[in-house]
């Protein structure tokens, strides 16, 4: 690959596809679907929460490497996008920030199917394949809207790096469930299953 930067982001890929794998694959939809409280996000929530994130950006990503690229308008204000894109993966690093998620970014659903493990697997492969076709493009040169507001613009660079840094930072709230005293065991949570 022409860019280190990309190969870089691949192996993360590949890393959060593994762990996920490795952590949440044996799961019961029980254990998937536990919340240590009503207004707290499950595992599976975590997953499927990254998976509606990312895709909010894909027809943008798909237009810049089929030449269907526009460049947002507010992008052309110098040193903007370059400035939105620092914030959000100096927010995205700050590993003890709280960070609001908008309403538009919430999982679909409040009771996710056990499927959710295979079909972030699936996503981490669609992830990996844009990373590999973006080394096709310069991509400092090429700007994204944020999903939310089209005032705020980011170079297609710096998309990558907020959506692994993303990734990696809801594998790692999803991760801590686990790690919950209440957290349901295996056997307990087929018990429940079959009590419900």
């Amino acid at each position: 690959m022409k860019s280190k930067h990309l190969e870089e982001l691949i192996y993360r890929t590949g890393m959060v596809k593994q762990d996920v794998r490795d952590e949440f694959y044996n799961l019961t939809a029980f254990q998937l679907n536990w919340k240590p409280s009503p207004d707290a996000w499950s595992i599976a929530q975590c997953l499927d929460h990254v998976m509606v994130a990312d895709r909010m950006y894909f027809p943008q990503v798909e237009a810049i490497l089929n030449g269907r690229y526009r460049r947002p308008f507010w992008s052309l204000v110098p040193g903007k996008s370059k400035v939105w894109g620092r914030l959000m993966i100096s927010l995205l690093k700050d590993h003890n920030r709280k960070i609001e998620t908008v309403d538009i970014f919430f999982p679909t659903n409040s009771k996710v199917s056990e499927a959710v493990v295979d079909e972030f697997l699936a996503h981490e492969d669609l992830v990996s394949d844009y990373l590999h076709r973006m080394d096709a493009v310069d991509n400092t040169k090429y700007y994204v809207k944020w999903a939310v507001s089209k005032y705020i613009t980011y170079t297609l660079r710096d998309l990558a790096e907020i959506m692994l840094l993303h990734q990696e930072r809801h594998f790692r709230q999803a991760k801590r469930l686990m790690s919950m005293e209440k957290f349901p065991k295996a056997d307990k949570a087929y018990r429940s299953g079959e009590e419900e």
